[in-house]
C-alpha cells in the first residue's frame, strides 16, 4: 500500500483533535479514501460477524467503538454519574493515540483465519499479526504501534476474566498484572477499550453488571501495580498466618459491634449481647479472603441471616436490588451444608425461570453446640433480563425451601412447574479449559456449551456425580453460547487434577466447537467413560 505524504500524520491528527472523526471515517470509506490508508478497515465495512450478538459490521461496530472514546473525552462532563469514572482514567493517560487506533482496529483480524504460519488463530491474534506494519505505514512510533498490537492482541482480556472468573482470587489479579507487564498506562488503555468495545457491539450486551465486574477487576489490578510500584508488602490474603490478619479481624468485629450498637435500628445486627457474641465467633471462623474482600455491611446481614437460621428454619434467603436501575438481584442463601447443595439450589432457580450469573459460596462450622456446617452463597440473578420482582421473589425463596428442606425433590418441582431439563449426562462441551495451577486452593474449570435452558443445573448435577465441590461460579450467556467457569475441589477439599478433569468431561466435548480465541481452550477429544462413583458434593 502506497500512502501519500503526510497522508498518515493527517489521519492520526483527525483522530486526536476534537471532532466528528466518525462521520469523518465513514465519508473517507464512501469515497475510497479509507481503502488507500486502511484497507484492512475498509474490507471489514461490509464485512459480517460470525458472533450473532453483534448488531453491525465489523468496520461499524470499530468506528462505534472509536466513537464512544471521543464522546467520552469531548462530551462527557467531570462527576457524571454514569461515564465519569471512565472519563477520569481518560485524563491520566500520556497519550491516547494507541488507544484510539485500537478502536478503530481490534477487529481486524476477523477477515482472516490463519496466521501466517499457517496455524489457525484468534482474530485478535490474527489482528496484531498484521497492525504492526499498519501502524508503520501511517507514520507512527515504535512505542505507539507497540501499544496497539498490544490491545489489538489483548482487547478480550479483561472482559473475559470480570465476567468468568473469581475476583477474589489473588490469581485473578495476577494474570491481569502479568499480562500488562505492570504498565498502568497500558491497563487503563485496555480498562477504556474494554467499556468502549462492549458497549458499541449491541442493544443489552453492556450491563450494570458488565461494568461493576470491569470496574472491580480494574480497581484490583490497578491497586496491586501500585503497590508494586512502591513497594508495598503483600496482600495478607496470600499469607493467613500474618499478624495483620489478626488485626483486620479485631477491626472488622469492632466496627460491626459498634454499628449493631449505635445504628441497631438501620443495621441488620440487633446490637444485643447474642449479636455482639455472634459477630465475634463469625469473623473469627471466615478465612482471609472473606474478610478481606466482603463489605461490612454485607458481613452484618450474614450475621443476622445466620442468626435466623438458628431459629429452627431449613434455609433463609435474602434478596435486595440496592442500586437504581440495576438488571439483577442479589441474593444471599444461608443453609445446612449437605450432599447436592448447589444442584439442588440452581435446580429451584431454574424451576422458577431465574437466570445465575455468578455465585461465590463459604463454607463455616456452625458452632456452639452444633458440629454442622453452613453455607453462605452470594448469587446474582435476574428473570428475563431483570431484577426479580415481588412476586418472583416469593416463589423463589418457596421453591428453594421445599427444595433444601428435602420436601421435594428438583425433579419433583421441575415437573410441578413443567420446566423440562434434559438429563446431565446429555450435556454438549463445546470447549473445556481445566487448570489446577493458578489458584492454590481451586482447580477452575471453563466450559463453553449452548445457551440452553437449565444448563447450569445441568452442569452442578454432573458435578455432584462426580463427587466434585462447586465453590464459586460465573456464567455469561451470548449469541445462543453460554460460558461456564467453576471453581472445584474434590470431595474432601482438595484441588482437582487437570488431567482426571478432563478424563471425565471428554466424553461430552462435541467436534462442533466454534473458532477458537486466543485464550480459549483447545477441546479434548479422548474419549474416557465417567466414574461411577458418585461421592456428595459440598457447595
Amino acid at each position: 500500500v502506497n500512502v501519500p505524504s503526510g497522508f498518515g500524520a493527517r489521519f492520526t491528527e483527525i483522530l486526536t483533535q476534537v471532532g466528528d472523526a466518525g462521520t469523518t471515517l465513514r465519508r473517507m470509506q464512501r469515497t475510497t479514501l479509507l481503502g488507500v490508508l486502511l484497507p484492512e478497515l475498509d474490507k471489514c465495512m461490509g464485512l459480517i460477524p460470525y458472533d450473532s450478538s453483534h448488531s453491525h459490521t465489523v468496520g461499524e461496530h470499530s468506528i462505534r467503538v472509536l466513537e464512544n472514546l471521543l464522546r467520552l473525552r469531548d462530551k462527557v462532563a467531570d462527576g457524571d454519574p454514569v461515564l465519569g469514572g471512565y472519563l477520569s482514567v481518560w485524563q491520566t493517560l500520556v497519550n491516547p493515540l494507541p488507544l484510539l487506533l485500537s478502536a478503530l482496529l481490534h477487529d481486524i483480524g476477523k477477515q482472516w483465519t490463519h496466521l501466517s504460519t499457517g496455524e489457525r488463530a484468534g482474530h485478535e491474534d490474527l489482528g496484531a499479526e498484521h497492525v504492526g506494519a499498519l501502524c508503520t505505514r501511517i507514520g507512527c512510533t515504535p512505542s505507539v504501534a507497540d501499544h496497539v498490537e498490544f490491545l489489538v492482541r489483548h482487547h478480550l482480556l479483561l472482559a473475559r476474566i470480570s465476567r468468568l472468573r473469581d475476583l477474589t482470587q489473588p490469581g485473578t489479579v495476577r494474570e491481569v498484572v502479568k499480562a500488562v507487564g505492570g504498565d498502568r498506562e497500558r491497563l487503563r488503555m485496555l480498562y477504556l477499550l474494554t467499556w468502549a468495545d462492549t458497549a458499541a457491539v449491541g442493544p443489552g450486551v453492556w450491563t450494570d453488571m458488565s461494568a461493576r465486574l470491569l470496574d472491580e477487576l480494574f480497581a484490583r489490578a490497578d491497586e496491586a501495580i501500585e503497590g508494586t510500584l512502591y513497594g508495598a508488602e503483600p496482600d495478607p490474603a496470600e499469607s493467613p498466618t500474618d499478624g495483620r490478619l489478626d488485626s483486620v479481624r479485631e477491626r472488622l468485629q469492632r466496627q460491626l459491634i459498634q454499628n449493631g450498637r449505635r445504628f441497631s435500628s438501620e443495621s441488620p445486627l440487633t446490637g444485643g449481647e447474642r449479636s455482639d457474641v455472634a459477630v465475634r465467633a463469625h469473623v473469627q471462623l471466615m478465612p482471609a479472603v472473606y474478610l478481606l474482600n466482603t463489605p461490612p455491611g454485607t458481613i452484618a446481614l450474614q450475621v443476622s441471616l445466620i442468626e435466623r437460621l438458628r431459629e429452627a428454619e431449613d434455609v433463609v434467603v435474602d434478596m435486595r436490588t440496592e442500586a437504581p436501575g440495576a438488571a439483577q438481584t442479589e441474593m444471599t442463601v444461608v443453609t445446612r451444608d449437605a450432599p447436592g447443595l448447589f444442584a439442588n439450589l440452581t435446580g429451584a432457580l431454574f424451576a422458577c425461570d431465574v437466570r445465575l450469573h455468578r455465585a461465590q459460596a463459604f463454607t463455616r462450622p456452625f458452632g456452639e453446640d452444633d458440629a454442622g456446617e453452613i453455607v453462605i452463597d452470594t448469587l446474582t440473578v435476574d428473570h428475563r433480563d431483570r431484577p426479580l420482582g415481588p412476586e418472583r421473589r416469593r416463589t423463589v425463596e418457596e421453591s428453594l425451601r421445599v427444595v433444601l428442606s428435602g420436601e421435594k425433590t428438583v425433579t419433583q418441582l421441575l415437573a410441578q412447574r413443567r420446566r423440562n431439563a434434559a438429563p446431565s449426562s446429555e450435556v454438549v462441551i463445546r470447549s473445556l479449559q481445566v487448570d489446577d495451577q493458578t489458584s492454590p486452593d481451586y482447580t477452575l474449570v471453563d466450559i463453553e456449551a449452548p445457551d440452553e435452558l437449565g444448563i447450569t443445573y445441568r452442569l452442578s448435577s454432573l458435578f455432584t456425580g462426580f463427587g466434585w465441590n462447586i465453590h464459586a461460579a460465573r456464567i455469561s450467556t451470548w449469541g445462543g453460547h453460554a460460558r461456564c467457569a467453576f471453581y472445584l475441589t474434590d470431595g474432601s477439599g482438595g484441588r482437582l487434577k487437570a488431567g482426571g478433569v478432563r478424563d471425565r468431561l471428554s466424553p461430552l466435548v462435541s467436534g462442533d466447537s466454534p473458532r477458537r480465541s486466543r485464550g480459549d481452550p483447545e477441546r479434548t477429544t479422548t474419549p474416557v467413560a465417567p466414574n461411577p462413583n458418585a461421592v456428595h458434593i459440598r457447595l
